[in-house]
C-alpha cells in the first residue's frame, strides 16, 4: 500500500513539475480553409452570347459537418463572387457559425443570397465559399442544375472539398505616432533630396508624440502651396479584422488620409475629435488582405511652415509579407 502512495505522490509530483515547467504562452495552430464552388441562381439572359454558361437554373448545397465526437467548433464563412471576362469581384465579410459535436449544417444558395444581399428570384451568382475553422471539418458540395418551367432535375454532382492550412497569423500592434513610427517621405510637389527618405522630425508635441512635417517657407509674405507624401505599409492577415484608431492630431495646414487608394477623410488645422473619428470609421472598409499602404498628404495653405502630429494605432492580425507589392493606387 505504501508502495502505491509513493507511486502516485511521484506521479503527482511528476505532473505538477511539467505544468510549472510549461511555456508561459502557446504558439496558436494553423486554421483550415476550405474553398467550396457555387453556381447559383437562373442564367443570365446572355449566357451563350458569349458562351459563359448554359441555360438553366443552378442550385448548390454545401455540406458541413463537424467529425469532433465531444467539442463544438465555430468556425466563419464569407463568399467571394467570380465575374466573367477575368474579372474578380466582391467578397464578403466573414459570417460566424456553429457547429456542434457530430451535427451537420447546410450552406445553400438561399443563404449566399442573403448573404450577399441578392435578390434569389432574378441573381446568378458564381463564385466561392470560404471557411474556415480552427479544427478540420467535413465539406461535401452538391451541385444540382434544373431546366424547364419546373426546374426538373437535369444534373447532379457531388464534390469533397480538401482543407488547405493557413499560415499563423501574428497580433498586428502598428503604432502610428508620430516621431516614433518610421514614417517617410516618398513623394513631393517640389524637389527637396532623396526619396523616400525618414520624415523631419521636429519638436514634441504629446509625449510621445512629436511634430513631423516639410521644410518651411522661405518668405512669410509669399504662400507657395507645397504637398508632401508620408507613408507607411503594413501587412494584414485575412479575416484579422483591422482597425484604425487616431486618438489626436495637429495639423498645419491641412493632412489627406488614403489606405490602399482610397481617401477616408482630411483634416483641418486643429481638428477635431469628431473630425477624427470619422477617418478612423472610414478606414475599415478599405484594409485588405495582405499588404496595405496607409498614405497622409500634408499641404502647406499658409507661411510660414507645415506639418503635423499623430497619436494612435492600427490594430489587428499580421501576416508579416515584406516582399509583397503594395496595393494599386499607392506609392511604394
Amino acid at each position: 500500500m505504501k508502495y502505491i502512495v509513493g507511486c502516485i505522490i511521484l506521479l503527482y509530483g511528476t505532473f505538477a513539475a511539467a505544468q510549472n515547467t510549461a511555456p508561459a504562452s502557446i504558439v496558436p495552430q494553423p486554421w483550415f480553409q476550405y474553398a467550396a464552388k457555387f453556381v447559383c441562381g437562373t442564367s443570365p439572359q446572355n449566357a451563350n452570347n458569349p458562351p459563359l454558361i448554359a441555360k438553366g437554373r443552378y442550385y448548390t448545397d454545401i455540406n458541413v459537418h463537424n467529425p469532433s465526437r465531444y467539442q463544438t467548433v465555430g468556425f466563419r464563412k464569407k463568399f467571394a463572387i467570380a465575374l466573367p471576362f477575368e474579372r474578380a469581384g466582391l467578397v464578403s465579410q466573414f459570417f460566424p457559425a456553429d457547429l456542434p459535436p457530430d451535427k451537420a449544417l447546410q450552406i445553400d444558395c438561399g443563404d449566399i443570397f442573403k448573404h450577399l444581399s441578392m435578390n434569389p428570384l432574378t441573381s446568378f451568382v458564381d463564385g466561392y465559399a470560404i471557411i474556415e475553422s480552427p479544427m478540420e471539418l467535413d465539406v461535401v458540395s452538391v451541385y444540382t442544375a434544373g431546366w424547364g418551367v419546373s426546374n426538373d432535375v437535369s444534373s447532379i454532382h457531388i464534390e469533397g472539398v480538401h482543407p488547405r492550412r493557413l499560415e499563423v497569423c501574428a497580433p498586428l500592434n502598428l503604432d502610428l505616432t508620430t516621431g516614433v513610427a518610421p514614417w517617410e517621405v516618398v513623394a513631393e510637389s517640389q524637389a527637396g533630396g532623396v526619396l523616400p527618405r525618414p520624415a523631419n522630425v521636429y519638436g514634441v508635441w504629446q509625449m510621445p508624440a512629436h511634430f513631423i512635417g516639410g521644410t518651411p517657407s522661405q518668405s512669410n509674405n509669399t504662400i507657395v502651396p507645397k504637398t508632401w507624401d508620408f507613408q507607411m505599409c503594413f501587412c494584414v492577415c485575412s479575416g484579422g479584422q483591422p482597425k484604425l484608431t487616431l486618438t489626436n492630431a495637429w495639423v498645419d495646414d491641412q493632412l489627406e488620409f488614403k489606405l490602399n487608394g482610397n481617401v477616408i477623410g482630411t483634416l483641418p488645422v486643429n481638428p477635431t475629435i469628431a473630425q477624427i473619428n470619422v477617418i478612423n470609421a472610414n478606414a475599415t472598409q478599405w484594409f485588405q488582405p495582405g499588404r496595405n499602404c496607409l498614405l497622409l498628404r500634408l499641404t502647406n495653405n499658409l507661411p510660414v511652415g507645415a506639418g503635423f502630429a499623430l497619436l494612435g494605432s492600427i490594430t489587428g492580425a499580421d501576416t508579416g509579407c515584406p516582399n509583397a507589392p503594395a496595393p494599386l493606387g499607392v506609392v511604394d
